[in-house]
């Protein structure tokens, strides 16, 4: 196959929202992710080096330095210098929230691996749902970036049994103590979007939302507009092999009849902005 000049992409989100999706979506269309991926396809070098609390505080010298080592991985075109090697085996002494430091560890042998060359110039992404943490000063870094923002009913999120980003970012988002339940996680989804949907007027060649159960009730016209995002043609065939992946989403009605009390006002009239249904009394 060969490949036009393409941007990389990277593809993030809430926990729960679908993002593995659209990780398969572009591996259909020939993109290369990565070798050390978790089950739900998140790129663990991605995490090694970005996900750390103490990356919001880093300047943007510091994490052009640590996108250069992940774009060399990921293109595979050339060793990492004394420098580089000796701060990937750093970032993975101490454990972190969720990450034990021999998983740190076993992630940075892979990433100081050589790996072969790209075939052909073979487009690159990433899938690692807190890529929005940092999104923002990547693009800064890398101007041809590509970002794909998976978005989903907050409702249901809040519901989702994946709470890991309401841990680790929550009280920095929301500037407060956040409690792990559907209320806080409400909150911390609004706060997540309104900070994207700036994003997306700010970089609107750049910076995409996918609504994930409109992908799932029309994959092939939401991959088509993801493909044109991306500058990357789609064959009919591709589509449609990638639509046969595609499963309904779940029902959402135990959601839907959660009490209003429940829910900050501010972030009801938000998501109600947003087109989402608001919860009913149950």
């Amino acid at each position: 196959m060969s490949y036009p000049g393409l941007s990389p992409v990277g593809i993030g989100g809430i926990g729960g929202s679908g993002t593995r999706v659209i990780a398969d979506f572009i591996r259909f269309m020939g993109y290369y992710i990565g070798d050390e991926l978790s089950d739900a396809l998140d790129n663990l070098w991605f995490t090694l080096l970005f996900k750390r609390r103490l990356v919001l505080g880093e300047d943007l010298n510091t994490l052009s330095t640590l996108f250069e080592i992940f774009r060399t991985r990921m293109q595979r075109v050339s060793k990492f210098s004394e420098d580089q090697c000796y701060l990937i085996q750093q970032l993975a002494v101490d454990e972190r929230p969720q990450h034990t430091a021999q998983s740190l560890t076993e992630w940075a042998a892979s990433l100081l691996e050589e790996g072969k060359p790209l075939d052909g110039g073979q487009p690159w992404g990433w899938k690692e749902p807190n890529t929005h943490v940092v999104i923002d000063r990547l693009l800064e870094i890398v101007p041809q970036l590509r970002y794909l923002h998976v978005i989903r009913d907050p409702f249901y999120l809040a519901h989702s049994q994946n709470q890991n980003q309401l841990e680790t970012w929550g009280a920095l988002y929301l500037d407060r103590e956040v409690s792990i339940g559907p209320r806080d996680a409400v909150s911390y989804s609004c706060a997540v979007h309104r900070r994207i949907a700036d994003l997306v007027e700010r970089w609107p060649d750049q910076v995409m939302l996918v609504d994930y159960d409109d992908l799932c009730r029309s994959p092939i016209t939401a991959g088509s507009r993801i493909s044109r995002f991306l500058n990357a043609p789609s064959p009919p065939s591709v589509l449609l092999e990638f639509a046969k992946t595609i499963r309904p989403p779940p029902s959402t009605k135990a959601v839907e009849t959660v009490d209003f009390d429940d829910f900050d006002p501010e972030d009801l009239a938000y998501i109600a902005s947003l087109g989402y249904g608001t919860p009913r009394k149950g």
